[in-house]
């Protein structure tokens, strides 16, 4: 019972599982993402992007988007620990849904629209420009929420734009630089302005 209890908290984060699902529910059309390196020369790497075209028990026809002609995934086995001297052999489709992406996850990208999240679950410095540089156009940009905080710079960085703007352009101001390093207040203080606001709340939502 203790190890089956402790299979299923690991069960939370395929993280701890080998980036292998207990269960994996899928359907002809649905999105997904590849967890592991399977053809790198071809493409077929962790975190490559596509769309179910067939399954069946032993194999499942993806069409990935920067690879031409489908491709088919087949199982693989991984090995982790449960606990101490205790360890799992799973075999799965190295497969996972992927209609939502972490900003993580998407870095590399470039996508036509994408609907973004920049509320509180941003915690690192650059995340929120990683995911809004994502998108080709602003069109195609799509909040659902904002908080300014969210705009987290790097202190590091800042020094570095700040040294060779004095070295190269030193005709042009210096940032401030926060004092607070690793502290999730490091924002930028400028907000989306009320007309645009309104425009980006009358866009259409993206074509899926």
């Amino acid at each position: 019972k203790k190890v089956e209890k402790k299979l299923k908290e690991l069960n939370k984060d395929i993280n701890n599982t080998g980036g292998l699902e207990a269960k994996l529910k899928l359907a002809v059309g649905a999105r997904v993402m590849l967890r592991c390196n399977v053809n790198v020369e071809k493409g077929l790497v962790n975190g490559a992007l596509g769309t179910v075209q067939a399954i069946s028990e032993t194999r499942i026809t993806v069409k990935f988007d920067r690879i031409t002609d489908p491709c088919e995934i087949e199982k693989v086995k991984r090995k982790f620990m449960v606990m101490k001297n205790v360890f799992v052999y799973r075999s799965q489709f190295p497969l996972i849904l992927a209609f939502a992406v972490t900003i993580h996850k998407c870095q590399g990208l470039s996508l036509d629209n994408a609907i973004i999240d920049l509320s509180e679950n941003v915690f690192s410095a650059g995340m929120a420009y990683v995911a809004l540089s994502r998108v080709r156009t602003l069109s195609g940009v799509h909040l659902t929420c904002f908080n300014p905080k969210s705009l987290m710079v790097s202190s590091c960085s800042i020094k570095e734009i700040n040294r060779l703007r004095q070295l190269y352009r030193p005709d042009l101001p210096q940032y401030a630089i926060p004092t607070d390093c690793g502290n999730r207040k490091r924002t930028l203080t400028g907000t989306i302005d009320e007309p645009q606001a309104k425009n980006q709340k009358n866009m259409p939502p993206p074509k899926v």
